[in-house]
C-alpha cells in the first residue's frame, strides 16, 4: 500500500524558543510542543514564583505540570530529519577537521568558506531559507560577498537569480579584512581612531600646568587603547609597524609641546611620558590572545588555524611561518 505524501513546512516541527527542530518534544496542557530542554529551562527560572506559563500563549499552570514525551510527534520530526538528509547537499560541502563550520548550521556542520562559486550559491540558499524560517528576510541589495585567493578572475554569485555584488574588503567587529590578505588599510583606520581619540582629550594632553606623566597616562588610555584596537590578530610587517610608532610620536611630541626642530631624541620623549615602545605592546597583546587561544579546546578554529599553512611564497616584508613564529 502506497503511503500518502502530505507537504508539510519546516517550521511547524520548530521549537517556539530555540527555533530550531524539535528535540525529544514535550507537549504541555495549553497543547503547544517545545524541546525537553527548552522548556524546562524556561521553568527553572519560574521555581521561585512557583506558577509556570506557556512561552508562546502564556497560559499559567499551578503547580508545576508532570510532562511526558509525545511520541507521536518525536517519529514525526525524526522521519523529516531522515528527508533532509537525503535532500541535503553532497558530502564534500560538509566541514571537516581543518574547514570552518558554519554558524548556522545545526547538527552536521557544512562549511563556512567555500571553494567555488557553485558552493557559495548552494549556502546563499540555504541561509536564505534558514533566516526566513525564522522571520527574517535578506536583504539583496545589501548582500555582498569577497574572493580570498581567488583563481578565476570571471563569473558571478546569485542569489535567486539576482547578482550579488563583489567586493574587495569588508568590515568584522570594526576591523577591516581585504581580499588580497593586506592590513594597510586596517593600519591607517587605527592611526585615524588613534588621532580621533587624542583630538578628544588635546585639551588635557597640551595643558602646560600637567605633568608629562600624566598626559602619558592620559594618552594610552585614549589614544594608544584606539591604536591597538583588534592588532593582536593582524600580521604587521615592520613598515606598518613603524607607521604607526611615527603616528604615536607625533602626538606624544604635541602633547608635551617639542617639534622636530628642538631635535629631542625619541627615547628621551617616550622616557618623559613613561610610554613604551607601541610595537612592544602589540607583540604583548599578541601574546595573550594567543595565551587565550592555546587554553581553549582542541577542536576550536583558532587554534585549528594555528597549524594551516598558506599556500604560495612568502612576500617580502612579511613573517616567516605565520604570526606566531
Amino acid at each position: 500500500m502506497a503511503e500518502a505524501f502530505i507537504p508539510v513546512a519546516h517550521d511547524q516541527f520548530s521549537c517556539p524558543v530555540c527555533l530550531d527542530l524539535l528535540k525529544d518534544p514535550l507537549t504541555i496542557p495549553c497543547g503547544h510542543s517545545y524541546c525537553k530542554v527548552c522548556i524546562n529551562g524556561c521553568w527553572d527560572q519560574e521555581d521561585e514564583k512557583g506558577v509556570y506559563s506557556c512561552p508562546q500563549c502564556r497560559d499559567t499552570f499551578t503547580p508545576r505540570p508532570v510532562l511526558r514525551r509525545n511520541n507521536m510527534l518525536a517519529e514525526v520530526v525524526e522521519k523529516l530529519k531522515k528527508n533532509e538528509v537525503q535532500a541535503a547537499s553532497p558530502a564534500h560541502c560538509y566541514a571537516g577537521p581543518a574547514d570552518v563550520e558554519c554558524d548556522f548550521c545545526t547538527g552536521r556542520k557544512h562549511k563556512a568558506v567555500n571553494e567555488s562559486r557553485e558552493q557559495v550559491e548552494e549556502n546563499l540558499e540555504r541561509w536564505r531559507f534558514a533566516l526566513e524560517r525564522r522571520g527574517m528576510k535578506v536583504s539583496r541589495s545589501k548582500t555582498e560577498y569577497m574572493c580570498v585567493s581567488e583563481r578565476e578572475g570571471s563569473g558571478t554569485v546569485r542569489l535567486q537569480g539576482e547578482e550579488v555584488k563583489k567586493v574587495q574588503e569588508f568590515k568584522y567587529l570594526g576591523s577591516t579584512v581585504q581580499s588580497n590578505g593586506e592590513c594597510g588599510k586596517e593600519v591607517k583606520r587605527r592611526v585615524q581612531a588613534g588621532w580621533n581619540g587624542w583630538r578628544k582629550v588635546s585639551g588635557v594632553l597640551c595643558d602646560r600646568k600637567l605633568s608629562a606623566r600624566i598626559k602619558g597616562k592620559v594618552y594610552e588610555t585614549v589614544a594608544r587603547a584606539a591604536m591597538l584596537y583588534g592588532l593582536e590578530t593582524v600580521a604587521l610587517r615592520k613598515r606598518q609597524e613603524s607607521e604607526l610608532e611615527v603616528a604615536e610620536l607625533k602626538m606624544l611630541r604635541f602633547s608635551l609641546g617639542v617639534m622636530r626642530l628642538d631635535r629631542i631624541r625619541n627615547e628621551y620623549i617616550r622616557g618623559t611620558a613613561h610610554v613604551g615602545r607601541l610595537g612592544d605592546k602589540v607583540r604583548e597583546a599578541r601574546l595573550r590572545w594567543f595565551g587565550r587561544v592555546q587554553r581553549r579546546e582542541r577542536e576550536y578554529i583558532g587554534r585549528r588555524m594555528l597549524d594551516m599553512e598558506l599556500p604560495g611564497r612568502r612576500r617580502r616584508g612579511s613573517q616567516r611561518g605565520g604570526i606566531w613564529r
